[in-house]
């Protein structure tokens, strides 16, 4: 659907009593269907021309029917043939990518790139670099912890406002790629906490202390492997540890209804997916999952439903039956 100048063939696909009306780029009459071809092929900006054999109408284009829609009129033009300048274009490949052919994301190596307009591009927010041959971002996100009135405010995947500050959704981690992801490794586990005032998890207690100070609270989950998360209520020095989130016990959570408790989720320190190395690590969506039968499902590119991950392979297959080994 795009093409770059340089790309642009001396040939052309032929559309039988079609027009484009307006955007003329040329306009002349008394011309042969070859002499008007030849003033589209000489001229750079010459995308489409319309022909007419009936007085040698020749009319130039600087658009494409794909660009000024309402402008066209197709099968509908009698007499009219519209012309439209073919392309000699190259497939994406993994070390050549940008503003090259696509047929859909998985042509796309890169894991900020998409398949727009069957161009490989960087994605919104991002832009391309040309000595690092990769899309960067563009502005730096100030989503978490800044001010918000609705969910929509923080618009990113699984980030709501709570209490008027962006924050994960409960039970998800924050992440040092700015995103909300619902898993993280025990190794990726940071000692830094998102907090959420007046809320609390009931039960699942790892362990439990009374008449300590918050900072007391927290040294003790960051070092303890498996706490997860914990609650603390300064009038008591009240410390709970916990090895789930509230995501994971959601019947368990009780938000905003809990006074004087104050629930605190650990950060992941966790690795963004390349097209190279995607399995269980963060994404945005499913653009950022460069296998077919891989999807961003939590904020990690998993594999979908009832195909499993081939560490061999490192790719998403079926797994085999007892009766298909057997054979």
């Amino acid at each position: 659907m795009a093409c770059s100048k340089d790309d642009l063939q001396d040939n052309f696909t032929e559309y039988p009593d079609s027009a484009l009306r307006g955007h003329y780029l040329d306009s002349e009459d008394g011309l042969s269907l070859e002499d008007c071809k030849g003033k589209c092929q000489a001229n750079k900006l010459c995308l489409t021309f319309d022909f007419k054999a009936s007085g040698g109408l020749c009319r130039l284009h600087n658009v494409t029917a794909h660009e000024s829609p309402s402008e066209w009129a197709p099968k509908r033009s009698k007499g009219w043939t519209h012309y439209q300048r073919s392309c000699n274009s190259t497939l994406a490949s993994h070390d050549t990518w940008y503003n090259l052919l696509c047929h859909s994301k998985v042509d796309c190596p890169h894991p900020h790139s998409d398949c727009l307009s069957g161009r490989c591009l960087c994605r919104l927010d991002f832009e391309f670099n040309e000595a690092e041959k990769e899309c960067r971002e563009t502005k730096l996100s100030k989503w978490h912890n800044g001010r918000c009135s609705t969910d929509d405010d923080c618009n990113r995947p699984h980030a709501v406002c709570y209490q008027q500050l962006c924050r994960c959704e409960a039970g998800y981690y924050y992440t040092t790629h700015d995103t909300c992801t619902s898993t993280c490794s025990t190794d990726e586990l940071q000692k830094n906490f998102t907090e959420y005032p007046d809320s609390a998890l009931r039960g699942h207690y790892l362990d439990s202390w009374n008449g300590l100070s918050l900072e007391a609270c927290k040294g003790r989950c960051q070092a303890h492997k498996l706490c997860l998360t914990f609650d603390f209520k300064a009038d008591g020095g009240l410390c709970r540890l916990h090895n789930v989130t509230a995501h994971e016990r959601p019947s368990h959570w009780y938000p905003k209804t809990s006074k004087g408790w104050t629930h605190y989720q650990k950060s992941c320190n966790s690795t963004f997916a390349t097209h190279d190395t995607w399995y269980n690590l963060l994404c945005h969506s499913e653009v950022d999952c460069p296998d077919p039968n891989s999807d961003c499902l939590s904020g990690r590119c998993l594999c979908h439903s009832g195909l499993k991950f081939n560490e061999t392979e490192k790719e998403c297959r079926a797994p085999m039956s007892c009766k298909a080994g057997r054979q």
